[in-house]
């Protein structure tokens, strides 16, 4: 009677175990596998997850939007960066107005989401105004972008619409939130 009830509880755990593992792999699939990569550095152990660069609508000039992250090696997989870029092209020659530290807003679901700091690069190439904004984010945001219904954004104030990258953050957001650790002491850098 004993070996039975061994029996039967060993079986009981296998079966828990393949549910776990079953229940793990089918929450994993529900990410979309439309907008966002992940990419492995065998050498350094990093792993790279972002968005594409897609159009965004804000003030009759052309914007574009990305998100990327950046994890350490196992078996930490500590967040170096989370970076959001957006980059505004002007054929009108209007620049943004800012060298350094311009500001960057983020709403999530009307609530007013914290950043860690922001980047200014900007040039002129063929008659055309390039400018590059990156915002860092703590990881603890992501989840929060990631549960959000609506998310908004103001780039040195234009408030630019970006209904397919507020897709695209939920993704990422799908993706990359099982590997996020507690927010780095310090600043990631912006690349």
């Amino acid at each position: 009677m004993l070996s039975f009830r061994l029996t039967a509880l060993n079986c009981a755990a296998l079966f828990a175990l393949a549910l776990s593992l079953t229940l793990a792999t089918s929450v994993k699939a529900q990410c979309p596998d439309k907008y966002v990569t992940t990419q492995v550095d065998r050498f350094a152990g990093t792993v790279t997850t972002n968005t594409r660069f897609m159009p965004v609508t804000g003030h009759g000039e052309d914007w574009t939007a990305n998100v990327y992250g950046v994890y350490g090696p196992p078996p930490k997989n500590k967040p170096i960066a989370i970076i959001i870029s957006f980059i505004q092209t002007s054929i009108s020659w209007r620049h943004l107005g800012y060298s350094a530290n311009p500001p960057v807003y983020i709403l999530a679901d009307g609530k007013r989401v914290s950043t860690l700091g922001t980047k200014f690069e900007g040039t002129v190439e063929s008659g055309f105004v390039i400018e590059e904004v990156k915002v860092a984010l703590d990881p603890s945001v992501i989840a929060t972008l990631g549960k959000a219904k609506k998310i908004e954004f103001q780039v040195c104030g234009d408030e630019v619409n970006l209904p397919e990258f507020t897709q695209a953050l939920h993704e990422f957001a799908c993706k990359v939130v099982g590997q996020n650790q507690p927010a780095p002491s310090a600043p990631p850098p912006l690349h």
